[in-house]
């Protein structure tokens, strides 16, 4: 008798509870991007798509009391912020992704967005 045995995982695939949300910003003031996740053994946030490494322009957080949250920090916010900032979220049953633009307040906002569309594949 030949027994074939199925591999099952119970588990999701993390969960965006809260997901970021578009910011218009002033040059020199602070920002931060927050996500609340649920279930992500790994999270990387995305600066246009390439991975953002925490830095004097980028810290990454944990909220202290409740480890689902995490917030991208941008402490002096400058023209070379101006971008499409992506959460991924990661557990061994796949990725999820939420994403949001933080552009500069002002006259500029309007052409920023449009740039940043013409560069984003969706």
């Amino acid at each position: 008798m030949l027994i074939v045995g199925v591999l099952f995982n119970p588990g999701d695939k993390p969960k965006f509870v809260s997901a970021p949300v578009s910011t218009v910003a002033e040059p020199g003031k602070p920002v931060c991007l927050t996500v609340q996740i649920k279930d992500a053994t790994e999270v990387k946030w995305l600066k246009n798509e390439k991975e953002i490494r925490p830095s004097r322009d980028y810290k990454i957080e944990k909220d202290r009391d409740d480890k689902t949250i995490q917030m991208l920090k941008i402490p002096n916010f400058a023209d070379s912020h101006v971008a499409l900032y992506t959460c991924q979220a990661l557990n061994e049953n796949g990725v999820v992704k939420a994403s949001a633009f933080v552009v500069e307040k002002g006259i500029y906002t309007i052409a920023a967005s449009l740039n940043l569309l013409q560069n984003v594949a969706f």
